[in-house]
């Protein structure tokens, strides 16, 4: 038989106040049908990613966690981490 791989989305997860999305993949090597390895990985995205770069099973996930109101905190969370660093 020949190996196959099959990666499938396995978890969503939105966390911390700016509400990271992440996306955990469920990686499966098989031979005919028998799984001959399990193995997972993660990505993750910030909500200043643009929905439409998403992976589509993603997008109404970020659409709704998202809001205009997280959106802006995240950026200016972001903008006073730059300010602070370039203080140092």
């Amino acid at each position: 038989m020949a190996l196959a791989k099959t990666r499938t989305l396995n978890k969503i997860e939105i966390v911390g106040s700016f509400k990271h999305l992440q996306a955990r993949y469920e990686i499966k090597v098989t031979d005919g049908d028998e799984i001959v390895a399990t193995s997972y990985e993660r990505e993750s995205y910030a909500p200043n990613t643009s929905i439409a770069s998403l992976p589509t099973e993603l997008q109404p996930y970020a659409t709704t966690a998202w809001t205009s109101d997280v959106v802006s905190a995240y950026n200016d969370h972001i903008a006073e981490y730059l300010a602070a660093e370039e203080t140092e």
